[in-house]
């Protein structure tokens, strides 16, 4: 499945269990086409782990949270282990709750949490909404080829903008790194 910072919640399952749910591959090729977009605008990664726990809502299961939101994989929160499986075990590092923020509001958060949504037009916003979700939900290849950031020309002011906004974060990046 590639590299873990651009695996999809259903692919990055299988680094945990490799009896894992098969996944549509090319729906995870388009998660990592949407990371890389992310990467491409942002020039940041939006998270650094593909593993989230989702709370159970059900008061009789207190203490247990879902593995990337699947209900087939109920973690007991007080050990980090599925509590029918007990060869898929987490530690607290595996655990990244910018990845689950990710697939439960919409990147619109995270880069407004990032002090970065200035810098993102709002069909690339759109295309990666469409992209950095869960499976269901995932755009297709021929509904991304047909998507207006795909087929409409950049923005010029936004395009500058946020090239000068790299440039600048590089000077200062520079500047502390070799400040005297």
């Amino acid at each position: 499945p590639g590299k873990c910072r651009y695996m999809s919640p259903e692919s990055s399952l299988f680094l945990k269990d490799k009896n894992a749910a098969a996944y549509d591959a090319s729906k995870q090729d388009l998660y990592a086409l949407g990371v890389t977009l992310y990467c491409l605008l942002t020039c940041s990664l939006p998270y650094d782990s593909p593993f989230y726990l989702e709370n159970s809502e059900k008061s009789d299961e207190r203490g247990i949270a879902y593995l990337n939101g699947d209900r087939n994989y109920k973690i007991d929160l007080a050990t980090l282990r599925d509590i029918h499986r007990p060869h898929v075990m987490l530690s607290p590092r595996d655990i990244d709750d910018r990845f689950g923020r990710l697939l439960t509001s919409n990147v619109r958060h995270t880069l407004y949490d990032n002090c970065l949504l200035d810098y993102v037009s709002h069909d690339s916003l759109d295309l990666l909404n469409k992209l950095l979700t869960p499976s269901a939900n995932r755009l297709s290849l021929a509904q991304l080829i047909r998507h207006p950031f795909v087929c409409n020309p950049p923005n010029p002011t936004l395009l500058t903008k946020m090239l000068q906004h790299v440039a600048d974060f590089k000077r200062h990046e520079y500047e502390q790194r070799y400040a005297s």
